[in-house]
């Protein structure tokens, strides 16, 4: 009898070992669980442009929609680029002397020290530069020229090395009675999104 009772016991305890090896094989692979992403790799999106863009949302989106083209939801997250905007702002006085606030773009030290606080892994740092305007008149209308150069670098957080960079410079214009404000930033949008358009990065070796 006191062997049959231990046999039972050992059954019992086996049946309940399965039982919680099979339940945490099926929570794991739940997008609720924090295991089930915890291969992917997080992506910080550091953007910096003129002024006078600095909360524009076309621009904005046609980053994200860029980075989202570029990473894979499966193995990266994207960070919300209003939380990295935000971390900018709050880092620029902090560490910067006021005279330099607008100045001076952000280092590779500044950006993986932002990175670092918002936990990535890897820090997608654009820095937008607009170039000089042009004007050229005929008897109905002006033509105004743009260009605008991305200076594109992806960092690795832990190490602080670039594994990406890139330059790219696309001009663009557009016709227009007036030349106001508008069709400059047509133009404007236009040159980026050509410019954003050749940029590629091979996150299969990431």
């Amino acid at each position: 009898m006191i062997k049959k009772n231990h046999l039972l016991f050992l059954l019992i305890c086996a049946i309940f070992a399965i039982s919680s090896v099979c339940w945490a094989e099926t929570n794991s692979h739940s997008t609720g669980n924090p295991a089930a992403v915890s291969n992917q790799r997080t992506i910080g999106i550091f953007l910096e442009t003129p002024d006078t863009y600095a909360n524009n949302e076309t621009i904005q989106d046609l980053v994200v929609k860029k980075a989202n083209s570029l990473f894979p939801a499966k193995q990266f997250v994207l960070l919300p680029l209003e939380a990295t905007s935000a971390a900018i702002k709050s880092y620029r006085p902090a560490n910067r002397p006021l005279s330099l606030y607008s100045a001076q773009p952000l280092t590779r030290e500044d950006v993986q020290s932002l990175a670092k606080e918002l936990k990535c892994d890897y820090a997608l740092f654009i820095t937008l530069h607009k170039g000089l305007p042009s004007i050229s008149t005929d008897f109905s209308s002006a033509t105004y020229k743009t260009s605008i150069t991305c200076d594109i670098r992806l960092l690795h957080i832990q190490t602080g090395k670039y594994i990406t960079t890139d330059q790219i410079t696309k001009e663009s214009g557009d016709s227009t009675l007036t030349g106001t404000t508008t069709v400059n930033d047509s133009a404007y949008y236009d040159a980026l999104e050509r410019a954003l358009m050749e940029l590629h990065i091979d996150a299969s070796r990431l």
